[in-house]
């Protein structure tokens, strides 16, 4: 139309780029808090250790230690992810209780059993650690619930139902890690003691690898298309079965059948409580299902096998130093354990988010959480926040968080 004045569109700054939203900065500083809170807590401790002796104010240095990362951990997540969460008096009190849990733990440092000086020590970094990880699955639950979340109106930065399942799934790392170190010394300071002990260990390996060879040969035989992984792991632990059994038990060190039979308990942790945290959202098909189980006994047999194997191949070996050997049997089944979790992730097929379920974040102000429906503009008439479109339906079309 003649006469009428072209109005100009909003051009972007030169190399303008996309910032990561919200959401995902607070994922991202989650993941980073796993190495940093535990090693820098360990550098004060042994700051403070040489500056002022030991025990410090009466706590010696793995109890500070633990002190210091039952704080780090329960104070910085809470103030990563408060912007996250309704504050209901519920909530809060249920926050307030489970928070004390660790910091008790820490403050009391008084082991499950009666165990010796060092396998003490050990029980009770154990029930520290692992206590810890069940903090981050309290305070998950507690805060945005176990199953689908609702939309919710009041709260400034919406919660996704993926960044809520990734903060369960790392909260699994120190509950296995805390499930290894009890077992050891369960296995080590009460198992051992009972008359037959060696039997029970034998017992209990050979029971577990059966089991495992049986899964593998079932789920092996079900249907061609899985066929050769199935044989390829069926042939592996028949190696190495026919491997212990050839040593024989009775030449297994005792740590090595604990850490073995250790490893399985933290493993079967890890297993479970991965698939219960993302079952909800995957397409169970039956050759997932199978694959799936078949890498699971593959991970379970290699947190079995590896402490046995390489304590057998120490004795026997006069290649093989027993140093090298020893780190790597407690290097490769966690090895296996982050290559498990990526192999399940990349074969799982996961459900499409309902239409109304992934909408009913995108109608919300980001400040205040205002419900902005029914508008015609994106201005919020709650606190006058204007967001772009982009900024507004980034989440619903999942460029702009996790």
């Amino acid at each position: 139309m003649q006469g009428a004045t072209a109005i100009p569109a909003a051009q972007a700054p030169p190399n303008a780029g996309r910032r990561v939203g919200p959401l995902t900065l607070r994922l991202v500083i989650a993941l980073a808090l796993f190495p940093i809170v535990p090693g820098s807590t360990l550098a004060i401790t042994v700051a403070l250790d040489d500056a002022l002796g030991s025990p410090v104010a009466g706590l010696d240095s793995p109890q500070l230690w633990m002190l210091l990362l039952a704080f780090g951990v329960t104070f910085i997540s809470l103030f990563i992810w408060r912007a996250c969460v309704v504050w209901t008096a519920g909530r809060l009190a249920g926050t307030v209780v489970a928070t004390a849990v660790p910091i008790a733990q820490a403050l009391l440092w008084q082991p499950l059993w009666s165990a010796g000086c060092v396998s003490e020590e050990i029980l009770l970094l154990g029930q520290s650690v692992g206590i810890t990880g069940v903090w981050v699955w309290l305070a998950t639950w507690g805060w945005w619930g176990w199953g689908r979340l609702s939309p919710v109106v009041r709260r400034r930065i919406a919660m996704s139902d993926s960044a809520r399942r990734v903060l369960l799934s790392l909260g699994t790392i120190p509950v296995v890690v805390g499930v290894y170190l009890i077992a050891f010394v369960f296995c080590e300071d009460v198992v051992s003691d009972m008359d037959g002990s060696e039997v029970i260990f034998g017992m209990l390996v050979c029971g577990i690898w059966g089991a495992l060879l049986t899964a593998v040969i079932c789920l092996a035989m079900t249907r061609s298309s899985v066929w050769y992984r199935g044989g390829v792991s069926v042939a592996i632990w028949a190696l190495g079965g026919t491997a212990v059994a050839l040593y024989g038990f009775p030449e297994l060190d005792l740590d090595s059948t604990c850490a073995a039979l250790a490893g399985v308990a933290g493993g079967a942790v890890a297993v479970v409580s991965w698939i219960l945290v993302w079952r909800p959202v995957i397409e169970r098909q039956e050759d997932t299902v199978r694959i799936t189980a078949l890498m699971s006994a593959a991970f379970l047999g290699c947190a079995l096998t590896s402490p046995l194997s390489f304590e057998l191949l120490t004795d026997k070996s006069p290649f093989l130093s027993s140093d090298w050997l020893s780190v790597v049997a407690i290097v490769l089944p966690m090895i296996f354990w982050g290559g498990w979790m990526m192999a399940t992730m990349l074969t799982w097929r996961f459900r499409d988010v309902p239409h109304q379920e992934r909408s009913s974040y995108s109608v919300h102000c980001r400040s205040c959480g205002y419900s902005l429906r029914g508008l015609y503009g994106t201005r919020c008439p709650e606190c006058g926040d204007e967001p772009t479109l982009d900024q507004l339906l980034g989440g619903l079309l999942g460029v702009g968080d996790a």
